[in-house]
Formats: C-alpha cells, structure tokens, sequence
C-alpha cells in the first residue's frame, strides 16, 4: 500500500509543536518552522487536510487499483471520492463504519512529514497546500510485488526501535536497549476431535523482554511496545477450548542482555498437541537479537521450535515455520530478552545476588559476565541453591 498526504494549511493556524531540530538546520519557509514550532499546541479545529491512499492487489488473474481521498475538516472525517468518484452508499457505510472510533489527527506527529515537504502552493480559497512526500518503493514498509512483505510487527518495531537506537548516543538518558518486538505468535489449527470442527488459536502472546534503562532495569515478560492493547489468556482457558496442553509457560533463565543496569527477562512456552494440528509463525528479531547500549551487552534472540514424542527438540534458525504436528508432538516459543544498559562490570553486586536468588541468572553468568562469586554468606543470606556447575 502506497500513501500520499495533501495537508491544507488553514489562515487561522498561526500556532500549532516544538521543533524536531533548530530552524537554521531544516532551512524551512516561515510557515512551516510555525506549524513545526507550535504544532502540539494546535486545536483540532485549527487545520485541515485531505489524505489520499493508493491500494493495489496484485494475484493470478489479479491487478486493480483503489484510489481513495479522506478529509479531515477539523471535527470530523469525510470520504471524498473513489477512484475518482462521488463514493457509493456502500462505500459512505463502510467508512462510516471504519472511522467511528478512529481517533483525533496527532498533529504533532505530523512535524516530521511537513519539514520535508517540497511543494507549497496557494489553492483556489487562498489556503496554502503542502505536498509531502511518501516512501520510495521498495523499502520494508513500501515493498513492491512479488517481493515478500511481514502483514504487521516488522512495520512499527522497525520505525520505534530505529528511533530509539539513532538518539541513544545523543541521548541515552531518554532511550532504552533493545527489546524482544515482536508479538511471538503461533498460527495453530485443526479440526476438534470433540465436535469434528474446524477450531484457529492465535497461540503465543507470551510476552517478552524490554531494554533497560540508564536508571533502572527492563521489565519482564511484557507485551511488545506499540500493542499495549494486546492481552494473553490464561493457560486453562487454551485447554479448555482447544485439544492443547501446556507443558509449561515460564520466565526463560538467561535471556535478558546483561549490563549495569540488566534487560527484561524473555518468556519460553512448550504446548503439546493432544490431535494433529496445522502450525504455522512469522516471527522476528530471530538472527539480530536485542541490543545493548552504553556497554550493555545483547540479549537472547526470539526462537521458534517443535519438540517429537521421543522427546527430541529442533529450534529452527529462524522464525518463518509452516509445519504440521501429530498428537503427542509439541511446538515451542521463546521470546528474546531486553538488552543491557551500561557495562555488566558496573552492576551492584547485590542486584547481581537477587538475580541469581530469583533464577534470573546462573553462577556461571554471575562469575564469567558479572564477576561476582557468592560468598558462604551470601548464599546463606540471600538463599542461594545450585551452586556453580
């Protein structure tokens, strides 16, 4: 999908955010440095635009074109035309219908797109219109058939993460490490032995590591940014409604990226299939794991497995599997931790004792990474079992 913006500039927008970089570097006409300076001060009555949106399908026998144009006049949205046309009542109904909970423009997100605007022109009612330009094609997010595409986490994750990376060194204060982004999820269906039915479970959503902070370390096990409306459901639930069992889901010892300040701890879930089932994942950040920042170290990547009923287990090199399980045989999710901030030599050795006390670490990595080899009484203190191997 190929989209165009057409921001209509009303006269009452004298203020409207501050600027992403001082305006003797983006070299901006009068008007723009205005709407990029005050733009997150702008009422939502104040501007108004019209969007066009170009989506292609493309398949065997396949190729047409919809060209839309949406207008926001400042309260509402409109649907302009289709293809060119006055829009259809089926075409108003469906819109209608789509942008009910579509939420107020986020102008000040916009700040980016105006300063790189090339074309200002003065339209028929003396509003000025400017131009903004789109992706050229071919990129991750604008890829062109029939190279291959990800139907939704490579999009955000990649355009959160870039940003967070690209201002660590200028920055570090504001940003956090690497994480796990990605949904972790696994495509799982059949027909149920109890009804004969067809029966789809969006399995996974087990959550995963975030990257620490210059203050504090990532948290555990937490769905990825950009889908905090994204829940799991308990593992009795899954049982329950689907010929599932859940061998085990539970915090996956080693996975956080160590560092002054240590990343969020990843999850691992086995779920064994009770009849034959369909699997099928498309997961990320499998070969390029989370990263640290500031001398914090990477964690463990996310990873995808199937385990056969001799009790052998394969992890897959990467994340794209399409595979089918029969009884007894199970499939195996690991998400990737938080990256480290800071350099692991730096870390309290009392966080480093509450980490292995909580089996967020082993001896081994408390002694090779950390440099911390429990006293007699700190284990006694602190209740340490195992032991260095």
């Amino acid at each position: 999908m190929k989209r165009g913006l057409t921001l209509l500039v009303l006269p009452a927008l004298a203020s409207v955010l501050l600027a992403a970089a001082p305006a003797d570097e983006l070299r901006l006409e009068p008007l723009r440095e205005a709407i990029i300076t005050y733009a997150r001060a702008a009422d939502p009555a104040s501007i108004a635009f019209d969007r066009t949106t170009t989506a292609v399908r493309r398949g065997p026998g396949i190729k047409d074109k919809t060209v839309t144009v949406e207008r926001w006049d400042g309260k509402r949205w409109a649907l302009v035309s289709v293809n060119g046309k006055p829009p259809s009542a089926s075409n108003l109904k469906t819109f209608r219908k789509a942008t009910a909970t579509t939420p107020v423009p986020g102008y000040h997100r916009m700040a980016t797109l105006m300063a790189a605007a090339s074309d200002i022109i003065v339209d028929g009612e003396g509003r000025k219109v400017l131009k903004i330009p789109v992706l050229p094609p071919g990129t991750v997010v604008s890829a062109l058939h029939p190279a291959p595409m990800r139907v939704w986490m490579t999009y955000p994750m990649t355009v959160v993460d870039t940003i967070f990376k690209a201002v660590a060194q200028a920055i570090p204060e504001k940003t956090i490490a690497g994480h796990h982004a990605d949904l972790v999820i696994a495509n799982v269906n059949g027909i149920h032995p109890r009804d004969g039915k067809l029966w789809i479970y969006l399995g996974g959503l087990i959550g995963g590591g975030w990257g620490a902070k210059h203050n504090e370390d990532g948290v555990n096990v937490t769905v990825c940014m950009n889908d905090g409306d994204t829940h799991n459901g308990p593992s009795e639930q899954v049982e329950n409604k689907f010929p599932l069992l859940v061998k085990y889901y539970q915090l996956r010892e080693g996975s956080a990226g160590a560092g002054q300040f240590r990343g969020g701890l990843g999850a691992q879930a086995e779920v064994v299939a009770l009849t034959r089932v369909n699997y099928q994942t498309r997961i990320d950040r499998v070969n390029h794991p989370p990263w640290g920042l500031l001398g914090g170290h990477s964690a463990l990547g996310n990873q995808v497995g199937m385990r056969k009923k001799d009790g052998s287990l394969t992890l897959f090199p990467g994340g794209k599997v399409n595979m089918r399980l029969e009884a007894g045989e199970s499939y195996v999710l690991h998400s990737g931790g938080g990256g480290g901030f800071g350099a692991p030599a730096m870390r309290e050795r009392s966080a480093v004792l509450r980490d292995l006390q909580m089996g967020y670490i082993s001896w081994q990595e408390a002694d090779e990474v950390y440099g911390v080899q429990p006293t007699a009484q700190e284990i006694a203190q602190h209740d340490l079992v195992g032991g260095p191997a």
